[in-house]
């Protein structure tokens, strides 16, 4: 009996695992394809509003970065507001990338021609997230497809004497 529980809490966790990563390979995909898009958009000079990065501590991870960035861009006499500094999950390197800013400073900024509201302070796209979020759920997916191919043995091993032994 404990055996089957002990299978079926694995089961459920590395089906969870294998949700979670696959749902971030779609997410890093749609960043990876702004971020190739935003190649193409048009650029304009940007003043930065706010700019406040807050370093903390996680865990064992060590230090993070948290940016908070509002940046005006003027595009055909309109004037707008934007938040997004990448199209793909912003990184510590691309806060060094552009610097510690100050209200006030410019920068360049890339907005989309057919909707000038989307705009990025970096262009490009970031592909090595895409790839730790694909080596995971491919390995989970592995898992569990090796656990399918194997039920049969870990059904009788869950019936034998083994399992239900608590000297080994």
């Amino acid at each position: 009996m404990r055996v089957r529980i002990l299978c079926s809490v694995v089961i459920i966790g590395v089906l969870a695992f294998a949700t979670v990563s696959g749902y971030l390979c779609v997410e890093a995909i749609k960043g990876i394809a702004t971020g190739i898009q935003t190649s193409q958009w048009t650029q304009t000079r940007g003043h930065i509003v706010r700019w406040d990065v807050k370093h903390y501590l996680s865990g064992p991870v060590g230090t993070r970065i948290q940016l908070d960035c509002e940046y005006d861009y003027c595009v055909n006499g309109r004037q707008l507001t934007n938040t997004r500094v990448v199209a793909y999950r912003l990184t510590k390197n691309d806060i060094y990338k552009i610097g510690f800013l100050s209200p006030g400073a410019t920068h360049d900024v890339f907005y989309n021609p057919l909707n000038p509201e989307e705009a990025v302070l970096i262009r490009g796209a970031k592909y090595s997230s895409l790839l730790a979020y694909m080596v995971s759920h491919v390995s989970a997916c592995v898992f569990l497809y090796g656990l399918w191919l194997n039920r049969e043995d870990i059904r009788r091993f869950s019936k034998s004497k083994w399992a239900h032994s608590s000297k080994h």
